[in-house]
């Protein structure tokens, strides 16, 4: 249900629990508990999104990427592919919603605490 191929991100949000990615069509990718970013040249960085910190340099380089791929594996980690390289990884966590993607017509693909999927379209 990720239909986020080709979407250029136009906003990195920052507040008080978490960090969000907005794409100019209007998906909104948010985490909650901690993720990795990784450059183009391969060096990776770890964001705490309660406190970013030195992170929000790495997370500001995504403005104006434009996604390649994005896919969940079955334990509920999310991998976000852009164009050039980079990449954006953001594991399951044990208790709580580690990442929710909206799409701009109501659909919402959450990760579960403790892993797994779940996934709701616009209709239900």
């Amino acid at each position: 249900m990720l239909q986020l191929d080709g979407q250029r991100v136009s906003r990195v949000c920052f507040d008080t629990y978490g960090v969000e990615l907005v794409t100019e069509s209007g998906f909104e990718l948010r985490f909650e508990t901690r993720f990795v970013v990784r450059g183009i040249a391969g060096e990776a960085t770890t964001v705490d999104p309660e406190a970013p910190g030195a992170a929000s340099t790495q997370l500001l380089q995504l403005l104006q990427k434009v996604v390649d791929l994005a896919e969940t594996a079955p334990s509920g980690a999310l991998t976000v592919t852009f164009v050039d390289g980079s990449e954006l990884e953001a594991p399951q966590h044990a208790e709580f919603e580690a990442w929710t993607v909206t799409g701009p017509h109501g659909e919402r693909v959450v990760c579960l605490p403790g892993g797994g999927v779940s996934e709701w379209s616009a209709t239900e």
